[in-house]
């Protein structure tokens, strides 16, 4: 499932590959966020 990207739409299952690429965003994004701030 990891670094499938837009390619995740040709896939048996392309709506969990997409929900699941969104999903890996969004917890990078916040940890991302949570460094900068304990960093700053």
């Amino acid at each position: 499932v990891m670094g499938k990207g837009i390619m995740g739409t040709n896939t048996p299952a392309p709506v969990r590959v997409c929900v699941l690429a969104l999903a890996n965003h969004c917890v990078f994004g916040v940890g991302m966020a949570a460094g900068f701030q304990l960093a700053a």
